[in-house]
Order: structure tokens, then sequence, then C-alpha cells
């Protein structure tokens, strides 16, 4: 759970920290590069697979809190995902 924790708050920081860099908002067509999910993917080579969808659940958590994930697209997802699954 330490681990876990500690490559969440990773993952916030680094979405702090993207809004700084100038290089992840210049890609023609609207994409981005998102920095903060590179500790999420550590979180699942070292943790494993259940444990990183885990972990990036808790990070999406920590985010929502913090305000820095734009909850219309939470919402979106949670609708795509339950209408999937039925």
């Amino acid at each position: 759970m330490v681990f876990m924790a500690m490559y969440a708050a990773m993952a916030v920081v680094l979405d702090f920290v993207k809004e700084l860099i100038p290089f992840t908002s210049i890609w023609a067509n609207g994409g981005s590069v998102d920095i903060s999910l590179i500790p999420l993917v550590f979180a699942s080579i070292h943790l494993g697979y259940k444990v990183g969808v885990l972990t990036a659940l808790l990070e999406f958590l920590v985010s929502i809190v913090l305000g820095t994930t734009r909850l219309y697209f939470a919402l979106y997802s949670l609708n795509f995902f339950c209408h999937s699954a039925s």
C-alpha cells in the first residue's frame, strides 16, 4: 500500500508539473503527452496489473479532490463503462 500511495502521489505531482512544461501541448491535431501516466505504468510493472489499476483509481480520486481532473471526462468514462458492462 505504501508503493501504491507513492506512485499515486508521483502521478499527481507530475500532473501539476505538466502545466509548466511547454512541449506537452505543441501537437498540431490536439494531442498531448501526459507525463503523469509514467508512474502508473511503473506501478503496473512493479506491483502487477491489479494493483496498478487500483493505483490509477487512487490517483484519479485524489486528482478529483484536488481539482486537477476534468469532472465531465470522469462522468463520461463512468457512463461508458456502465453501459458497456450491461
